[in-house]
């Protein structure tokens, strides 16, 4: 048996058509390595550009907001405190309410303190109508627990009782409610 040498290949294309393709692949390749590398860049741009808005509104957020949140949930937490030291106002003897009327008073000033700050602080033109709602509401039971403090005093607490009934607990719950619908 015979071997055949083996042949030898002979690329269809010269060497010079070849290096041409060559060179037109590689610019090619180039071409859409780049393109790559732009979209890449697009992407990571796009990215922290929406990292940043997050951050930015994350800070508003910690700035503004959890504040006004905090003061909405104090400004219900002391209402609440106020209406169960006026419910035990309500039944005290004479003796013992002595003793809750600074716990009244300390409620109070810390509505009023907390109403202010919310004033001051809260600026959106929805938000302003319930904050003057709020005021109001405020306003108003201040003028209906001093006239129950002046039944009570005046040795009827029974009237005192009704008023509150009637008209302290409706202001005091409206209160409660405005400062949510602020939340």
């Amino acid at each position: 048996m015979q071997v055949e040498p083996p042949t030898q290949y002979t690329p269809a294309v010269g060497a010079a058509g070849l290096r041409g393709g060559s060179q037109a692949l590689s610019t090619q390749l180039a071409a859409a390595f780049a393109a790559l590398l732009a979209l890449l860049l697009l992407v990571v741009a796009l990215s922290a550009w929406h990292l940043r808005a997050v951050q930015l509104a994350a800070d508003r957020v910690a700035r503004e907001e959890w504040p006004r949140l905090l003061a909405l949930q104090d400004l219900a937490t002391h209402a609440q405190g106020h209406g169960a030291a006026m419910a035990r106002l309500l039944t005290a003897q004479r003796a013992q309410r002595e003793g809750i009327y600074p716990s009244l008073d300390a409620e109070s000033a810390a509505m009023d303190r907390l109403t202010a700050e919310l004033k001051q602080r809260i600026t959106e033109r929805e938000a302003l109508v319930l904050v003057k709602a709020l005021d109001l509401a405020r306003q108003r039971y201040r003028e209906v627990f001093a006239e129950v403090g002046v039944w009570i005093e005046s040795g009827e607490p029974a009237r005192a009782a009704a008023l509150f009934a009637a008209e302290g607990q409706p202001a005091l719950d409206r209160l409660v409610t405005l400062a949510g619908d602020l939340a």
